[in-house]
C-alpha cells in the first residue's frame, strides 16, 4: 500500500490507470458494469441509474457474465479508491431488487491513450 492503494483488485486497476498516464487527481469517465438475469430488468435498473445521474446503457453480455445481461452506468468522477468502492456499493444496493450484482469496472482514462484530460 505504498502508493496509497490496498493490495485488491480496485487498488491494483487504479494503479494501471495511473501507470498508464491518467492524472487521477483529475475526472475521467468510469464505467461500472452491473450484471441483471433479463432485458426488462437491465432497463428498469438503466432507468433507476439514469436518476441517479449515470449515463446507463443496457446490452446482452451472455457469453462474458454469469447472468446474461449487462447494465453499464457511467459517471464522470475523480477516479479514488474510495470513490470506486462507494460508487460499486450504490450500485449493489439498487441492483437488488432487479437481481443485479456488481460485474467489475473500467475507464480508458485520462491520460495520452484515453480520453483527453478534462479541464
Amino acid at each position: 500500500m505504498a502508493d496509497g492503494f490496498p493490495d485488491d483488485a480496485d487498488g491494483h486497476a487504479l494503479r494501471r490507470i495511473a501507470r498508464t498516464g491518467s492524472d487521477l487527481s483529475k475526472p475521467m469517465f468510469v464505467n461500472f458494469q452491473v450484471a441483471v438475469p433479463d432485458a426488462a430488468s437491465a432497463n428498469a435498473l438503466a432507468a433507476v441509474a439514469r436518476e441517479l445521474g449515470y449515463r446507463a446503457s443496457v446490452y446482452d453480455d451472455s457469453s462474458e457474465c454469469s447472468l446474461p445481461w449487462t447494465c453499464e452506468c457511467s459517471t464522470r468522477m475523480l477516479a479514488t479508491y474510495e470513490s470506486v468502492i462507494a460508487i460499486q456499493n450504490e450500485l449493489a444496493e439498487i441492483a437488488k431488487p432487479f437481481g443485479g450484482i456488481p460485474d467489475g469496472w473500467g475507464t480508458f482514462g485520462n491520460g495520452p491513450t484515453g480520453q483527453p484530460p478534462v479541464r
